[in-house]
Order: structure tokens, then sequence, then C-alpha cells
């Protein structure tokens, strides 16, 4: 089943929430035009705006444009953010070694070589069964050290909720997580110990169903294959969290960079999560318990996710999208940079609005003033700085998950990468 079965209203939405909703859109597909471009112009108007030679209005991005949400706070999170206030729990600083235990590594912990160990390339891995965005600042990390929450992109999604428009984001990403049209995978390697080992590998893999029967991989029996592009290069994983230890059942992992990819979405977004951190809870019942072997299952529970999304990679991706839609394919870029106030303008004219009417309706959210100047305006609220040069060049993300056992039995050999 394909996931042109429910439809993401907004491109908008994707971005926004980065990981974040499933678009039915393609490329030979026509959807409705959208009727809110008067809305964020009009928001612009009052001072961060220009126009073409045409008359036409370019929207920008501007700290005193007013925002989406109630009142005239220049933060469109602010106002749904009932928990920006409240200090956030402590970050799980690595807990000094001699709180960890003397104890025995599991039997045939992979990779073992003992005989009559279980044998295979992978070790325990997780489903992620659930993965919804944080609406609030309640979760999900501190970047900046100031004792509150940092989620700005999850705060954004909060506020669009309320915009009928958008549909329900959540609700989006698990439909794809259930069609196992959305898998990702934690997989663990040299975890001898599901309580205390003070350090091991922890990879994240896409992948999908080994045998076209889903229903058992939600329940923690399934059998998964890891999609090809998982890999830099045979052997060498993308994605693998710098560090990752757990202790007294808690595993944290950080360090970590992970490409976001939803099914429907354009191929040519490139949605990267940089300084991701994962923080959950090592399942310990028994009929859960962890089994840590080649091919084992490890069930997580209250997960936390957080990362940062760069925004010059995003915005010079959305106008690599646009290049691909003949109504709108000469505008040399629909978002332009405007260094003096470091954010980006929106270039969509309402004749390019026009001409993209009748396109798919990837190309006419593309097109879109309103969504475009949504995201315009929102282009300076970075807050979270990736590269450590004192300069905030990142949207801050926070989500929670849990996750079921899973078995990863080999790399499919029919997908492309």
């Amino acid at each position: 089943m394909k996931i042109k079965s429910f439809k993401i209203q907004r491109l908008t939405v994707l971005i926004a929430m980065m990981l974040f909703s499933i678009s039915a859109c393609s490329s030979d597909e026509t959807g409705q035009t959208n009727n809110n471009q008067s809305d964020v112009s009009s928001q612009a108007d009052a001072d961060g705006t220009s126009t073409d030679l045409d008359g036409n209005t370019l929207i920008d991005a501007d700290p005193g444009d007013v925002p989406m949400g109630t009142g005239n706070d220049t933060d469109p999170t602010k106002d749904a953010d009932p928990g920006q206030d409240t200090a956030p729990e402590p970050d799980a600083a690595e807990p000094d070694p001699d709180t960890y235990p003397a104890v025995e590594p599991v039997a045939c912990a992979f990779p073992s070589t003992e005989e009559g160990c279980a044998t295979g390339d992978f070790g325990a891995a997780t489903f992620l069964t659930e993965f919804k965005i944080v609406e609030d600042k309640s979760c999900c990390y501190d970047f900046n050290g100031n004792g509150k929450f940092d989620n700005f992109l999850g705060s954004l999604v909060g506020t669009m909720s309320s915009f009928s428009a958008f549909g329900d984001v959540n609700a989006n990403i698990q439909t794809a997580i259930n069609l196992g049209e959305l898998v990702y995978m934690f997989e663990y390697s040299g975890l001898e110990h599901p309580e205390f080992d003070s350090d091991f590998k922890l990879t994240l893999f896409e992948g999908r169903d080994s045998d076209n029967d889903f229903a058992p991989n939600l329940l923690g029996a399934g059998d998964f294959e890891v999609l090809p592009h998982s890999y830099e290069v045979p052997g060498t994983p993308n994605w693998v969290f710098e560090k990752a230890r757990v202790h007294n059942g808690e595993l944290v992992a950080t360090g970590g960079r992970l490409r976001i990819r939803f099914p429907g979405m354009l191929d040519e977004i490139v949605m990267i999560l940089e300084n991701v951190r994962v923080r959950a809870k090592v399942e310990q019942e028994a009929e859960k318990a962890p089994d840590l072997t080649a091919g084992g299952r490890v069930w997580l529970t209250q997960g936390e996710l957080a990362g940062a999304l760069n925004r010059d990679t995003l915005f010079s991706s959305l106008n690599d999208a646009a290049k691909g839609c003949e109504c709108i394919q000469d505008v040399d870029a629909i978002y332009a940079y405007n260094s003096t106030k470091d954010s980006y303008k929106c270039a969509i004219t309402s004749a390019d609005a026009a001409r993209c009417r009748t396109a798919s309706a990837a190309c006419q959210n593309l097109a879109d003033q309103g969504v475009c100047g949504l995201l315009a305006l929102q282009s300076n609220k970075v807050d979270v700085d990736t590269d450590n040069d004192g300069k905030p060049d990142a949207f801050s993300f926070g989500a929670r998950f849990t996750g079921v056992g899973a078995s990863i039995v080999g790399i499919a050999d029919d997908v492309l990468p």
C-alpha cells in the first residue's frame, strides 16, 4: 500500500516539523489551490516587504514581523509553549565509572565468537513504532544551557495545529509507520549488558519489512532488511552515534547525525538532524527482556530524541526542489538570502503562484505565497549553534518515541540507494 492513500495538506508542515510529516504529493498529481496567500503577506507588509520590478510583493523575514501566534511577540512558538518556564530535567551526564557495578556480560552478546552462539551481521535491534513530535517546550534537550528545553520546530508545529489546513502532523507520521512506509531502527553492537554498559555502538538504519506481512512488526516479532542508502559505502553506516551507554537501564546516545526521510517527500529536499541525542529506558519485563545476541531484539520506552535542522541546508534544498517544478523553474531562487538580516526572503510572486495552480500538489505548495512567506518569516529564528562558532545556525527539534524488538536479517539488494 502506497503512501498516496493519505495526503499531507501542506509541504510547510513537512519542512517546519522536519521529521516530519508524510506527503501524498507526486509529480503527476494535481491538488487544490491554496487560498491563504494574503494572510502571511499582510503580516509582512508592516515592516519586512519589498517589491520586484512588476510591483509584486517579495516577503522578507524581519524581527518586526507579526508572528502566527496570538499577541505581538516576535516568537511564533511562544504562545504554544506551556513548558518554556519550567526548568528541564538535568541532562544525563556521563555517570562516574565507579557507579557502574561489576556485572557479568550476557552470554553470546553481539558480536560473539563463542561456540554455539547465534551468528549474523547485525546485533539486536529496535523498530520505532511510535514517533511523536513534541508540540511545546516540555522536551527534549537544553541546547543553549539556559535551563529551558529548546524545541523551536516542534513548537512551531504546535502553533500550526490550530490551522485546519495543516492537518494532524503526528497522525500522518503514525499512519506511515503503521503502513510500513516509515521504518527506522536502532541497532546495537558491543552492548554486553542491558542495564550497565559504559560504551557500545548505536546505529540508526532505514529499513523495510522482509516478508510483506507487517502486522507482526508492530508487535515486536518482525524481521527487517536494511535499505542500502543507510550506508556511506558497503560496511560503513551513515548514521552512527559518537557515544552510547546504558546506566541503570537508561540508554543515552550523543553525537548523532541523522538523515530524515519520509515517504512521499520531494527527493531533492535534504533534511539532516545534527547534534542528535537519544534517551530511553531499556524494557526489562520478562516477555520483553533484551536479547543482545546477533539478530536479537530490544524494546525501548519513554524515548526522547533531540536534534537540530541546519537552516541553510533546508532552504537550499527547497530551492533545488523548486527547479523540478516547470511552473517556477525559471525563478532563480524561491528563497533569496538576505545577508543584512541573515534571513531568507520569499521571491515567489502572484504570477508564479498563478502558473502553478494546475501543477502537482507539491509544486503548488512550493509556489504558494502563504507557505513561502511563512517559512521566510521564521528563517531568522535559528536557536542552535551546530558548528560552535558562537552563532546559531539551526532550528531545535524534539520528539518522543517508543520502540519494539526487531530482528535485522540482511540488506535489501533490490532497492536503489
